[in-house]
């Protein structure tokens, strides 16, 4: 079998496989002069989820009595560390008021999500890379009344 990958449409091939098979959600890659990224759709949920309303949130977190943690701008969510590739809030993490929980990263700024107050992280609505909308939930915090 031969395996040089000459064609753009084998090497597309190629690289879209190395996506899926490494599990990576996005690359980049130089050849030659030109340069792209590659970014694999996410798979499709058996259920679609369901879409809740503000009035929703605001009922399942009272009865939780959690607070929603929203994005302030439109961009793309980090919940690793963009510099340190760690995760400083994952769910089940104990915060404190003013820590970093997340990123949303706008024209190739980053910027901090605080949490307002401490408490633990009971639920990320978003995956590391989900595109965001302003307002959007991303995390839920629990306690520190």
């Amino acid at each position: 079998m031969d395996t040089d990958v000459t064609r753009p449409e084998d090497q597309a091939r190629s690289l879209a496989r190395i996506l899926r098979e490494e599990g990576l959600a996005e690359m980049e890659v130089e050849m030659g002069d030109q340069r792209f990224r590659l970014r694999r759709r996410r798979e499709p949920d058996l259920l679609p989820a369901p879409r809740l309303t503000g009035d929703d949130v605001e009922q399942a977190l009272e009865a939780l009595e959690g607070l929603a943690i929203t994005s302030t701008r439109v961009g793309v969510v980090h919940l690793r560390d963009p510099q340190l590739g760690t995760t400083p809030a994952p769910v089940g993490a104990t915060v404190e008021e003013g820590q970093v929980l997340a990123w949303v990263q706008t024209m190739g700024v980053h910027q901090e999500v605080r949490a307002p107050r401490a408490g633990r992280v009971l639920e990320a609505l978003v995956a590391e890379g989900d595109p965001v909308e302003y307002g959007q939930v991303l995390l839920v915090l629990q306690g520190g009344n």
